[in-house]
Order: C-alpha cells, then structure tokens, then sequence
C-alpha cells in the first residue's frame, strides 16, 4: 500500500534564480524574518483559526488549523520566523503556485496562497488540504 499523502512534504526544486539569500527587514509592513515562538492555539491568520501544530521543515510550519468559511480543517503551512529569506520566499510561492497546478488524488490540494498578518509579523502561508494518517517518514522506516 502506498505511504499517505503528507501536507508537509519537501518542496519542489526552487526557481531558476536562487542567488540571494538576504533576509527581509522586519518592521509593521514587512515579513515576519525574527525567531519567535509558533503560534498557540486559537491564534488567527487570515481567516484561519490555528487548532494545533503538526510538524516543522526546513523552512515551514504546518498547522491543523480550522476553516471561517467554508467551515472545515486545513493544514496551514507559513514560513518559520526567522527563515523569510527572499531565497525561501521565493521557494516558498513556487511550491504553492505547482501544488495549486496539480490535481491527483496522492497530492494534496491548495486552497489558498497569501500573506497574513500574525503575531510575529506578516508571514507568507497556504492552506491546503488537510491529510490524516501516518508521517511518511514512519512509513519509510517501517518499510
């Protein structure tokens, strides 16, 4: 039987132009670019209300998170605080704008792409589908 489908699978190769790796300037109008603490529970992005944290990547955090309309749990993926470089910004839109192009049942659908205001400033996230089941990296040791 195949592994399930994660929502916090790796990235697809980044664009072409992946040179600069300086960090965004924080302030009220910038991205979130300074380590903090993840998100507790109850806390909002955008129309998203975070239910709990599911796992940290490289340059993600993925959330179980709950829905304003239509009503229905997502995962919400942001980058962590203190990695909003332009390189992972860049890699970051790219790998929702080719989730967001591909529709097959073994790859979690997008929904939404934005930037959001949060507590630790504003940060880049997608909502997507959200897939219950083991951490494929279980799998694979299993296997």
């Amino acid at each position: 039987m195949p592994p399930e489908r994660s929502p916090a699978s790796p990235p697809p190769p980044g664009p072409p132009d992946e040179t600069s790796d300086r960090t965004i300037p924080t302030g009220p109008q910038r991205l979130a670019s300074t380590p903090l603490a993840h998100l507790p529970p109850g806390a909002k992005v955008a129309s998203y209300t975070i239910t709990q944290l599911i796992g940290l990547g490289g340059m993600g955090a993925v959330y179980a998170a709950t829905q304003d309309k239509p009503s229905r749990t997502v995962a919400l993926k942001l980058i962590r605080p203190g990695h909003a470089t332009e390189k992972a910004l860049r890699r970051f839109e790219y790998e929702a704008e080719i989730l967001g192009r591909l529709h097959h049942p073994g790859i979690a659908q997008i929904f939404e792409a934005g930037v959001a205001d949060t507590p630790h400033g504003r940060q880049p996230f997608f909502a997507m589908e959200l897939v219950r089941g083991r951490p494929l990296t279980t799998y694979a040791a299993e296997h």
